[in-house]
C-alpha cells in the first residue's frame, strides 16, 4: 500500500524522518531502510498475511488491525466528505494533461499474481496523461487504501471474463487512480457502493461522491472551450468505472453515463494516446457495454448492431481464446450463448413470433449452459443471454431455469443490477406473454443486464 516514509518506519508505527538515502531512525536501530516512495499491495490473501505477521510480531512491530467493519466505514465516510466539500471547485486542473513535462508522468503498474501473493510495482512501457503539475496528490490514506484493495480483489475479478494474471481493472485502472484524482474518486465510490450495500450510511456517502464527480464533469464541460482539456482518457476511465458502479447499485441512471461515454468516443482519437495493450483493454470494456446496453436503451439502432457481425464486440470474451484448451472451449461456449441470445432478441424485435423456433433456441441455450455452475470461471459473463432468454420464455420451466441462472450470478458477484433485471422480467411476462417486449422497452425502467 502507498506510504509516507520508509517501509520499516511504517511497520513500526513511527514517523519517518526521511533524511538521506536511509532515514536516521532506521540507522539508529541498525535496520536496512527501504527508502521512500509508493509500495502497492493488492493481495487476495491479506487476512492470511496478517495472521502470519501476528505470529512473529515484536513490541516495536505491531500492525494496525481493522477492528471491525465500522472502522472501515468511518474512514470511507471521511473520504467522501472531502469529495463533497470540493464538489463546487473547478475540475480542469484534474483533467488537463501536462504533455510538456514528461517528468510528471508515472509508468508504474502493479502486477498481480494469480496466487494472490503480494507483488511490488513493476514498470511497464505505457504512459498515461497525468494531472497538471499544480495538482499534488498525497499518498493514499488508509481508508482509500482499503477501498483500492477491495476494488482489486473483488470488483476487478468480476469485471473481466476470466481473472487471470493480467487484469486491466487491477493493472491499468488502479495505477491511474493513484495518479489521477478523478479516477481515484470514482474507484473509491464504486468500492464503497459494493462494501456498503447493506449499510445505508456508507451507501449515502458513496452516492454523494458519485454525484460530485458527475457534477464536476458537467460543470467543466460547460466552462471549457477546448474539449480536449476535459474529454480525455481520464474522463473515459472515470465513466467506465462509474458504469461499474451502476451495476453494483442497480441504479436506473446508467443511461446518462452511457450516453456521456458514447459522445466522448464519437470522432475522438483519445485512445490513440496510449499503448496498444491499454487501448485494447479499454475498447473491450466499451464493447461490452455497447453490446449489452444499446439494445435495451435504444432498440432500433441496437437491433441494427445485433443484425451485423458482433464478433468484434465480443473481444472481452474472445481475448482469452489463446490461454489454453479449457479457456478456448469455455470461450466458445460463452460466445455461442451470446450469439443464441442475439438471435432470440432479433426474432422478437422483428415480430417473428414462432413459438416452436424460439423454444428450440431456448432449449439449445439451456443445454449449452447446463454444465455451468457457480464455480465455473466466466459464468458471470452470461447475464445478458440469460435475461434475453428469460424474457422470451413462454414456459414456466424455461423461465425458472434462466432466472435461477441469473440468481447464481448475483450470488457470485453480487451486483444489484441483476436483481433489478429479474424484477423487470415479471413485468415483461405479465404485459407481453406472447412476445414483442423488445420494441416496448421504453415502457419499463431502464434495464442494465451486463
Amino acid at each position: 500500500m502507498p506510504r509516507d516514509g520508509c517501509k520499516q518506519c511504517s511497520r513500526r508505527r513511527i514517523r519517518c524522518d526521511k533524511t538521506g538515502a536511509q532515514c536516521q531512525k532506521c540507522s539508529a536501530k541498525g535496520l536496512d531502510c527501504s527508502g521512500y516512495g509508493v509500495d502497492y499491495r493488492f493481495a487476495a490473501d491479506v487476512a492470511a498475511s496478517r495472521r502470519s505477521s501476528r505470529q512473529n510480531k515484536s513490541p516495536n512491530g505491531r500492525r494496525l488491525q481493522l477492528k471491525n467493519q465500522g472502522t472501515v466505514e468511518r474512514r470511507a465516510s471521511s473520504i467522501f466528505s472531502e469529495i463533497n466539500e470540493s464538489s463546487t471547485q473547478s475540475l480542469s486542473p484534474i483533467l488537463r494533461t501536462n504533455s510538456t513535462n514528461p517528468s510528471t508522468l508515472r509508468s508504474a503498474s502493479p502486477s498481480h499474481s494469480p496466487s494472490g501473493r503480494d507483488s511490488e510495482v513493476s514498470v511497464s512501457s505505457w504512459r498515461w496523461p497525468h494531472p497538471a503539475a499544480d495538482l499534488a496528490l498525497e499518498g493514499l490514506k488508509p481508508g482509500i487504501s482499503h477501498l483500492f484493495n477491495h476494488f482489486s480483489s473483488i470488483i476487478a475479478s468480476i469485471m473481466v471474463t476470466f481473472d487471470r494474471g493480467t487484469n486491466g481493472y487491477r493493472n491499468i485502472i488502479l495505477p491511474l487512480a493513484h495518479q489521477d484524482e478523478l479516477v481515484q474518486r470514482a474507484v473509491c465510490v464504486v468500492s464503497a457502493f459494493h462494501i456498503g450495500r447493506q449499510d445505508p450510511t456508507l451507501y449515502a456517502t458513496a452516492e454523494a461522491g458519485r454525484t460530485a464527480i458527475i457534477t464536476k464533469l458537467s460543470q467543466s464541460a460547460r466552462r471549457n472551450e477546448n474539449a480536449n482539456d476535459v474529454f480525455n482518457l481520464s474522463t473515459l476511465v472515470t465513466l467506465l468505472v462509474l458504469l461499474v458502479g451502476e451495476m453494483v447499485t442497480g441504479s436506473t441512471e446508467f443511461n446518462h453515463l452511457y450516453s456521456m461515454m458514447t459522445a466522448l468516443l464519437q470522432g475522438s482519437n483519445i485512445l490513440k494516446a496510449t499503448s496498444p495493450s491499454v487501448e485494447a483493454f479499454l475498447m473491450q470494456q466499451v464493447h461490452m457495454f455497447q453490446l449489452f446496453v444499446r439494445p435495451f436503451l435504444d432498440p432500433a439502432p441496437g437491433a441494427v448492431m445485433l443484425e451485423g457481425n458482433i464478433k468484434h464486440h465480443l473481444d472481452f470474451i474472445t481475448c482469452f481464446s489463446d490461454c489454453g484448451p479449457w479457456y478456448s472451449a469455455q470461450v466458445s461456449c460463452l460466445e455461442g450463448a451470446v450469439q443464441l441470445a442475439k438471435d432470440i432478441y432479433l426474432e422478437d424485435y422483428n415480430g417473428e413470433h414462432h413459438p416452436n423456433a424460439c423454444h428450440i433456441r431456448l432449449e439449445r441455450l439451456r443445454d449449452m449452459t447446463s454444465s455451468i455452475t457457480l464455480a465455473t470461471p466466466g459464468m458471470h459473463a452470461l447475464v445478458w443471454p440469460y435475461f434475453v432468454a428469460a424474457a422470451s420464455s413462454r414456459s414456466q420451466d424455461h423461465r425458472e431455469y434462466f432466472v435461477f441462472k441469473l440468481r447464481e450470478i448475483h450470488q457470485k458477484t453480487p451486483m444489484n443490477n441483476i436483481l433489478i433485471a429479474i424484477e423487470r422480467l415479471e413485468e415483461i411476462w405479465e404485459r407481453f406473454p406472447s412476445g414483442g417486449w423488445t420494441k416496448c422497452l421504453g415502457r419499463f425502467r431502464p434495464i442494465l443486464a451486463v
